[in-house]
């Protein structure tokens, strides 16, 4: 017999045969006994509880598009962390980009929001940093970070639980990423000759070696296979925390 979920977490969509709806992914998610049709975390049985689930990786290892890929196929929040970095493209997603006239409306941006920060870190003269209305009363949210944003993360937030899902690639898989994505972006805005990219991809790879060398984490997660099976493999991290 098909169950009646009309909106699952696994597939956001529903089926109807004879006059009634039911979940393509039956088997996964009958735990659910519900009939309604509403977003998951607008369910009657959604726990109250808020989860931050931290993608933590070097670069190469699809954590944004991670992000935005359990978005789009689960509706979980995505926290975009604040930037004073510009955009490196148009359209680049990950961030909201702040801009300031002049040092005093910088300052006094920074002191109003101070006490709401929950991470902070600062790379190439740049501040990075989330706030709690931006996680809480939200469910389930997905962050990229770094380790010591996760540090200060778990000492700053106490009404949600924190997930840490440590994303591993291989270095020539991962240089092979850097190389094709900045080979896009960087010619355009900036007409760097192949060399230069070349040299930048090495610099920042030999940055994230430091950096992200030991990952003080609760799942690893292979992420030198394509987006989709990497999503699901974090998507069912994610469901033994929800369902607890």
């Amino acid at each position: 017999m098909k169950n009646k979920h009309v909106y699952c977490t696994h597939c956001k969509h529903f089926k109807i045969e004879d006059g009634t709806p039911f979940c393509k992914y039956d088997a996964m998610c009958d735990i659910y006994d519900c009939e309604d049709s509403k977003p998951f975390q607008e369910r009657p049985m959604w726990k109250s509880n808020d989860y931050i689930i931290c993608l933590v990786g070097a670069s190469g290892t699809g954590k944004t598009s991670i992000a935005y890929a359990l978005k789009e196929k689960y509706g979980y929040n995505v926290i975009e962390s604040y930037t004073t970095r510009p955009p490196r493209y148009e359209g680049e997603k990950g961030h909201t980009f702040l801009f300031f006239e002049d040092e005093l409306e910088y300052e006094n941006h920074m002191s109003s929001i101070r006490d709401g920060i929950i991470a902070y870190n600062c790379y190439n003269g740049h501040d990075y940093f989330a706030l709690k209305e931006q996680y809480q009363g939200k469910g389930v949210s997905i962050y990229v970070i770094d380790p010591p944003g996760v540090e200060m993360l778990r000492k700053t937030v106490k009404d949600a639980e924190i997930v840490v899902v440590a994303l591993h690639g291989d270095s020539i898989i991962i240089q092979e990423r850097l190389l094709t994505r900045n080979r896009y972006y960087d010619s355009k805005k900036s007409q760097l000759d192949s060399n230069s990219i070349v040299r930048n991809v090495d610099q920042r790879m030999q940055y994230d070696l430091d950096i992200f060398a030991t990952i003080p984490c609760d799942y690893s997660v292979d992420a030198n296979v394509d987006l989709d099976t990497v999503t699901e493999r974090v998507n069912s991290i994610i469901q033994m925390h929800v369902r607890g």
